[in-house]
């Protein structure tokens, strides 16, 4: 589906659901969801591989743009500094988001996918450790994750952007942990529990399906009522989007 072709308030219509954060445990396919996609939507497609792992089948070039970014070896005092892996462009972390942000606003991608935002917390809380100092690091943080999130829920309104954020769950401790404990990994105390409330729908993946309830108070999932509970047959984001878009 070329979604650009649509009118922006058909785009808008449909897109009620976004932004969707993915979130759960390491290892339950949230990468490998993404190769679901057809090949047209896969050349409309950009990922923001911040983890910088790869993905599991697909090559590069079947996607509009992977980028991958790396840390560069600079002076400690200054601001750290970033590269994509084909050293198209060095980047510092603000600069990272405005790129999002000009992406999203593009007529030739449809879809943003942030894989993930653990990765990203992790980048921001550094980056603010070396420019910043005592309590205004925390500060410069909690602001800058603010400004993600509405700069996110903003353009995907806005535009009509597909939008995606891939997250952890906080590691846990206890098996008791993992059948309730489900939030999504955030440094700090002032985000903690509350990441998920900045999206439209939260899924988690379980057995390789994605599934959402709204049912318990430490289960953080959230979907439109009509579809909840929500189960889908497997991990694809292509299955996904048949549902979100089938129901408008």
């Amino acid at each position: 589906m070329n979604f650009k072709e649509k009118p922006i308030g058909e785009r808008r219509k449909l897109l009620r659901s976004y932004p969707v954060l993915i979130s759960s445990f390491p290892g339950r396919g949230k990468t490998a969801s993404i190769e679901t996609l057809s090949d047209e939507d896969k050349q409309r497609t950009i990922i923001f591989d911040l983890e910088g792992k790869g993905l599991v089948e697909d090559y590069d070039d079947q996607y509009f743009r992977v980028v991958r970014f790396k840390p560069l070896n600079v002076d400690p005092s200054k601001e750290h500094m970033y590269a994509d892996y084909d050293n198209v462009k060095y980047k510092t972390l603000p600069e990272l988001k405005i790129y999002v942000e000009a992406v999203m606003n593009s007529n030739d991608v449809d879809r943003v996918i942030i894989d993930s935002f653990t990765a990203l917390v992790d980048m921001i809380e550094k980056h603010y450790a070396t420019v910043n100092n005592g309590f205004n690091v925390w500060k410069a943080y909690n602001d800058e994750l603010h400004d993600w999130f509405t700069m996110l829920k903003d353009n995907t309104r806005f535009t009509g952007t597909i939008c995606y954020v891939m997250g952890h769950y906080v590691p846990s401790k206890s098996k008791a942990d993992i059948d309730s404990e489900k939030f999504t990994k955030v440094s700090g105390t002032k985000h903690y529990r509350l990441v998920e409330s900045h999206f439209s729908t939260v899924l988690t993946i379980e057995d390789f399906k994605f599934k959402a309830d709204n049912s318990n108070e430490y289960d953080s999932t959230r979907i439109a009522r009509s579809l909840s509970p929500f189960e889908t047959e497997s991990n694809s984001i292509a299955e996904l989007e048949s549902i979100f878009f089938e129901t408008k």
